[in-house]
């Protein structure tokens, strides 16, 4: 099952890569629009012949038994009303923010280190290649020139960052998340989306609210469960289990790759009678570790030294040891999915190797690098290595805890703005 996005703004290794579907998988990124994308899931889930989809239920309650019995979820029609029930062996938490299972079954983390962020963001039409000038362009040293919108763009300010994507249909997603510890004025979250869109002298007639197609917010963005998946035989993905930050667009992944070990968990327990605890375990341990992998990485984002290229540099790089570390097993992901289309009737003796592998290290606290760590450790040292400024007197970054963001100078860079030697 595979979903074709819209190639605008084309992608420079799209000609390169277009007969090679690993290197594609592996490679090409796409901005996928989540709302057609969720779509189009619907629609081949609802033309599977083994499941039934059924769009218009609420479920109201889900009942768990207390042995090997059958769950029964407790649901009724959008459309009239009327209350049913099914009895299943494996209920799994789709629902979003509304996190059913981890607050019924009280598995939600208290988060009161006082690091919590907001976020709002609007898609809007009407954003063709003509509202690009020079200054979105980058000139390279050796005379190459790119056109940055054709990327993601990232832009900071004082305790906020900014996104901008373009998407197809000239359309465009521009959001920002800031730490509630320094929010932007402004009465309401729509309110203080446009007082730091206007910090952005770049953004001048780009988008506006004559343009705006949708326009969306988190007040509280970040949250956490303790548990994925359940020797009681339940489990959450997506957001109704962790969400951190859309800073490096791995919500949707680690939603997949959590899917992806529960689904063997779920498989082996009903093909093979086999409940694989330890497996189980892992997946927990892990997972959760990774999240905080994740929160440690994006911290101090949102930290006044950012503003510093060398830390600016220092800090992304320690990131992609953890992030490119995962490569060769995201390489070993990409070719089980191709190979398999998700089918494990499809596994050669090869690719169930690969599976079995990937089952212990296709986490980031579990790949080849980290391996001789325990996922807490992986996590631990992650936090020790990542540079966080300390809230208080002077300017200079160390190591060690972040505290309450202090305020910049006066001599502190102003928010940044692409222009044609800016390297945001």
């Amino acid at each position: 099952m595979g979903a074709q996005a819209d190639f605008h703004p084309p992608h420079y290794l799209y000609e390169k890569l277009c007969g090679d579907k690993w290197s594609r998988c592996m490679f090409l990124d796409m901005q996928m629009v989540r709302p057609e994308l969720e779509r189009f899931l619907c629609d081949q889930v609802r033309s599977h012949p083994a499941i039934m989809l059924c769009d218009t239920a609420k479920v109201r309650d889900v009942l768990l038994d207390e042995g090997d019995g059958p769950h029964t979820v407790v649901w009724s029609s959008s459309r009239d009303g009327r209350p049913s029930s099914a009895r299943v062996r494996w209920v799994l938490d789709c629902s979003g923010r509304n996190r059913f299972l981890a607050k019924k079954m009280k598995h939600a983390v208290d988060m009161d280190d006082g690091f919590q962020t907001t976020a709002a963001w609007g898609q809007f039409s009407g954003v063709t290649d003509a509202l690009f000038g020079e200054r979105w362009v980058f000139n390279d040293e050796d005379g190459d020139k790119s056109s940055r919108d054709y990327f993601t763009v990232h832009m900071w300010g004082e305790g906020y960052w900014i996104w901008v994507i373009r998407l197809g249909g000239d359309r465009i997603s521009v959001g920002v998340t800031w730490d509630q510890r320094l929010p932007p004025t402004g009465a309401s979250l729509r309110e203080k989306f446009w007082n730091v869109m206007r910090r952005h002298p770049v953004l001048d007639g780009l988008i506006s609210e004559e343009t705006l197609l949708e326009f969306r917010s988190y007040r509280d963005v970040q949250h956490l469960t303790d548990t994925f998946v359940s020797e009681r035989r339940y489990g959450m993905v997506g957001d109704a289990a962790s969400i951190i930050d859309a800073y490096y667009s791995q919500g949707i992944s680690l939603a997949m790759v959590t899917s992806w070990h529960i689904a063997n968990i779920v498989e082996r327990d009903v093909r093979e009678n086999r409940l694989d605890r330890a497996y189980i375990d892992r997946v927990n341990e892990a997972t959760a570790q990774d999240w905080q992998i994740m929160r440690n990485m994006v911290r101090e984002k949102y930290s006044p030294a950012i503003a510093d290229s060398r830390f600016f540099a220092l800090s992304h790089l320690l990131d992609f040891v953890i992030l490119f570390a995962s490569g060769p097993v995201r390489a070993d992901l990409v070719r089980w999915l191709i190979d398999t289309e998700g089918d494990t009737s499809r596994e050669t003796p090869e690719l169930r190797a690969i599976r079995d592998r990937l089952e212990r290290c296709l986490y980031f606290s579990q790949t080849t690098a980290w391996r001789w760590l325990s996922p807490s450790a992986c996590r631990r040292s992650s936090g020790r290595f990542n540079p966080r400024s300390r809230s208080g007197r002077g300017s200079g970054s160390t190591m060690g805890s972040a505290g309450p963001p202090s305020r910049p100078s006066s001599a502190s860079p102003s928010p940044c703005r692409p222009s044609g030697d800016c390297r945001c």
